[in-house]
């Protein structure tokens, strides 16, 4: 293996900058590139509400990493020996710090029968030893098989959260909603084999500070990768809501029903605006006052404009217009449309 990076590591040292400068702003630029059509926008709301929810998961799983909330391990507890520290003299430490010993403490005093059994619990924990009734210390595996529920518990949890998130997020979410489900349950498979494949007998030593605790290491692991797997769906949901990252443009459905949408609006406030001047106009005292209003405004309009000065301005600004490009724009334009008319015509057949 080393003699093998030797080989590679000069190589990736001489064209790594150069592919890195080559493709990566190209690469920057197809992902964070403004599409046309597409503008930002805050977070729509029903996505707040759903991230809301996905952000208070990934801080209980924060948490939920600090070694305050884990279960207790007598051998820090009581700074033992591993396997060669007598079983009393364990726990007579720990009765040291709580007397007296819980049923809890007993029932785990009372399976400390062997080494092996120490190795069971450094790899699967104060709980399964204390409590499986099925379980063999000869045979590792069958706490595995208690300990697996237990195990699988935080990711189905996780993985029905994100479930629900990217439900509640709608399209915006629907688009991750696949890559959440195979990650969950990746991460899950890569703890639960993980646990399955280590060997227990790797821990007979006599020194703590070598032993692998993976019981209490897998734990701290598993909350800090579901925690980093919901907040890195909590920043696509967001970038991707917001047009900030993969932005979509909106279909010809969804623009459809926009300007359907602002046509009844609109609609409704032309009825609205026709209603009002029908109550005016019936109303004797309403329609003299809109008739005076606007008699006025007539007048006051009329005197502004013979004003000398708005006279010259309204002249120095026809000045500027350029007349004869204008001219030349609405020929154009007239013309290419009675083009595009004679070609319907005899594509038709007129």
């Amino acid at each position: 293996m080393s003699d093998t990076w030797k080989t590679v590591k000069p190589i990736a040292y001489a064209l790594g900058p150069t592919i890195l400068l080559s493709y990566g702003p190209t690469v920057y630029r197809a992902l964070f590139s403004k599409r046309p059509g597409v503008t930002i926008r805050p977070v729509p709301p029903h996505v707040a509400r759903a991230q809301n929810i996905l952000f208070v998961a990934a801080v209980v799983f924060l948490i939920a990493c600090f070694p305050y909330f884990a279960p207790e391990n007598i051998y820090h507890k009581t700074s033992t020996t591993f396997t060669y520290f007598p079983t009393a003299d364990i726990f007579e430490r720990l009765a040291d710090f709580r007397s007296p010993l819980t049923d809890f403490d007993q029932a785990l005093k009372a399976n400390f029968i062997s080494r092996q059994c120490r190795m069971v619990y450094a790899a699967y924990g104060p709980e399964a030893l204390a409590n499986c009734s099925f379980c063999n210390c000869d045979h590792e595996h069958s706490y595995f098989y208690y300990s697996v529920a237990s195990l699988a518990m935080p990711h189905l949890l996780n993985t029905a959260i994100l479930g629900l998130v990217t439900y509640k997020a709608g399209k915006e979410g629907m688009r991750w909603r696949t890559w959440a489900t195979i990650l969950s349950l990746l991460v899950a498979a890569g703890d639960i084999g993980t646990i399955w494949n280590f060997d227990v007998k790797r821990n007979d030593t006599k020194l703590v500070e070598d032993v692998d605790f993976l019981h209490w290491n897998m734990r701290t692991g598993r909350f800090a990768a579901l925690f980093l797997l919901d907040i890195g769906f909590y920043a696509l949901i967001h970038y991707t809501s917001t047009n900030r990252w993969l932005a979509q443009p909106p279909s010809i459905s969804e623009r459809l029903e926009e300007v359907t949408k602002a046509n009844e609006i609109l609609r409704q406030n032309m009825n609205n605006l026709v209603a009002l001047r029908n109550t005016v106009m019936r109303d004797p005292a309403f329609r003299d006052k809109t008739l005076n209003y606007w008699t006025q405004e007539e007048r006051l309009m009329g005197e502004i404009m013979e004003e000398p000065e708005v006279v010259e301005g309204v002249n120095e600004a026809l000045t500027r217009v350029p007349v004869d490009d204008v001219k030349r724009f609405a020929a154009a334009t007239s013309g290419l449309m009675f083009q595009q008319l004679d070609g319907l015509k005899q594509r038709k057949g007129v």
